[in-house]
Parts: structure tokens; C-alpha cells; sequence
């Protein structure tokens, strides 16, 4: 999947205009990699931490995945195998 077709999903899913959703998550995507520059962690609770190392022209970004995260992943791959916690949130 590209930025356009889940900026698409996110406006058919949320019932916004997708040029709207467009200019959230590339407001979203910004200032994330402005925090990232800045040698900031970003943490989205259920998703996943960022971080950033190294110099300019050989940065990484390193993404350590939530548990919660991993969970979904394994429910997805595997439906039925792995019940959701009580209390855990739950997957659209």
C-alpha cells in the first residue's frame, strides 16, 4: 500500500474527504520525521517506538514493535489462533 491509497481507505473508512485525510497524515508524517531528526523517540502506544541513528546521509530509523502490534500481526496471519486479551483493544 502507497500514502494515497491509505490516505483513500482512511477518508472511505472515516467518511472525510481524501484530500483531508491527505493533508493529516502527510501533517502526521512530518512532524514525526521532524521529532526523529531531532534524535526524539517516537512512541504510538499499540504500534510501535521509533528511533533514528547515525549521520546525515546514512540514517536508520529502527521501529521495535508494541506487543499489542505483534498480537494483531499473529490474529491476522493466523485468525483463531490467538484469542485478544480482555481488556486489550481490539482490530477494525
Amino acid at each position: 500500500m502507497n500514502k494515497k491509497k491509505l490516505d483513500q481507505r482512511i477518508a472511505v473508512l472515516t467518511g472525510r474527504s481524501t484530500p483531508e485525510v491527505a493533508a493529516i497524515t502527510s501533517t502526521f508524517l512530518r512532524l514525526m520525521v521532524r521529532d526523529l531528526v531531532r534524535g526524539e523517540r517516537v512512541w504510538l502506544p499499540g504500534f510501535g517506538t521509533f528511533s533514528m541513528k547515525g549521520e546525515v546521509g546514512e540514517l536508520r530509523v529502527r521501529f521495535r514493535r508494541s506487543h499489542l502490534f505483534v498480537q494483531l500481526l499473529q490474529e491476522l496471519l493466523h485468525p483463531g489462533e490467538f484469542p485478544m486479551e480482555k481488556g486489550k483493544g481490539t482490530f477494525p
